[in-house]
């Protein structure tokens, strides 16, 4: 069952039969090789292509998110018709074990390369498939999965850190709270702001689990007794709206409010509280086009991270033009590529370094301030 177009979709309705049809087709379990895996391509089968293998949880866990990923991926090619691409989506069922099998059918279907999962666990899965002349590019922002030949493309919570905070220091702030929790994530960012603090030779931050019960009154203890300029919320932005509420009713209404990537979400800027509140985000005008022409194909908004799937999908189109494969040689070109979410450069250890923007909240709109 194999799709071939040269020209993009006509229509809303087409596109999603298209989709339907590839989901139906490919069954997570299917590990032996195909003599006809589904694919949506842009070029005759007489015609040298690359194979792109979409690793996605069409089913089970995560589906909501899966569509709007393909869907994505999809608007790369129709944006990108000269590109000899054959998009190969086969469905994980959200699961670790899912995601091998899906690998191994794109290795015995010739994938040139593999592009997702989401998850992070699915990511690692999938890693023992990834090779310099087969990379990995996953859709997970969980830097622990990244590795050589595997790279994950969600932002990463470090970069944004480094992006806020250096913003803050450089206006004056020089008496940090952070409030983390205690995880993964947490111990990351904490210790990110620890190293970029002590950069600019200030105070060690004071530190709050964000986990703990008495976050907010621990809060509330600090800024009424200590000299404090900034507090740092890398939680999400419920969470983040009823800290900064502690921070506005105090006697340091002007201290700083920051915030990271979590805060990307479109509820963010409803939260009276958040008002003025800073964040590093991407917010660059690439992405708002991208989600214009996704609601007028699809007829709704796409998923936050839908876009990782357009720019993976047009990176490696872009390298076909070129006449170049998706090898972990080509795909870490310092040159680096321009994406609706910015300018972005792949690492040879499989970390994503992206021109992130310092946003602020401003009368329930986000702002770009630099």
């Amino acid at each position: 069952m194999i799709a071939h177009v040269r020209t993009r979709i006509a229509s809303v309705f087409t596109l999603f039969a298209i989709a339907s049809l590839l989901t139906s087709c490919v069954p997570a379990t299917q590990t032996q090789k195909t003599t006809a895996a589904p694919t949506y391509s842009g070029v005759t089968q007489q015609q040298e292509t690359t194979r792109v293998a979409l690793l996605l949880p069409l089913t089970g866990n995560g589906a909501n998110v899966a569509q709007s990923l393909l869907n994505a991926a999809q608007l790369a090619l129709f944006d990108m018709p000269t590109a000899h691409i054959e998009l190969l989506p086969m469905d994980t069922n959200g699961t670790a074990e899912g995601a091998r099998a899906a690998a191994q059918n794109a290795v015995n279907n010739n994938a040139d390369v593999i592009v997702g999962p989401l998850f992070a666990d699915n990511v690692k899965a999938v890693s023992r498939f990834a090779s310099s002349q087969r990379p990995v590019l996953g859709f997970s922002n969980d830097w622990t999965a990244a590795s050589s030949s595997t790279f994950v493309l969600g932002f990463l919570p470090h970069a944004q850190t480094e992006r806020i905070l250096s913003y803050a220091a450089r206006r004056g702030a020089k008496n940090f709270v952070f409030i983390a929790p205690q995880n993964a994530y947490g111990d990351l960012v904490v210790k990110t702001g620890q190293r970029l603090i002590s950069s600019y030779s200030l105070p060690q931050p004071i530190i709050i689990d964000a986990s703990a019960a008495n976050a907010a009154t621990s809060l509330e203890t600090l800024l009424a007794t200590q000299d404090i300029d900034a507090v740092f919320m890398p939680v999400a932005p419920q969470q983040a709206a009823q800290l900064a509420n502690t921070v506005k009713t105090s006697s340091k209404p002007n201290a700083l409010i920051l915030g990271t990537g979590l805060w990307e979400e479109n509820t963010t800027a409803t939260y009276p509280s958040l008002s003025n509140a800073y964040y590093a985000g991407l917010g660059v005008a690439t992405h708002k086009q991208f989600e214009n022409n996704y609601r007028r194909n699809f007829g709704r908004s796409p998923d936050t991270v839908a876009s990782l799937a357009y720019d993976a999908v047009s990176l490696v189109a872009s390298l076909n033009t070129k006449g170049q494969r998706p090898t972990v040689q080509n795909l870490t070109s310092s040159a680096g590529f321009n994406g609706v979410d910015g300018f972005f450069r792949l690492r040879s250890d499989g970390l994503v370094d992206r021109t992130l923007s310092v946003i602020q909240i401003q009368n329930g709109n986000k702002v770009i301030i630099e």
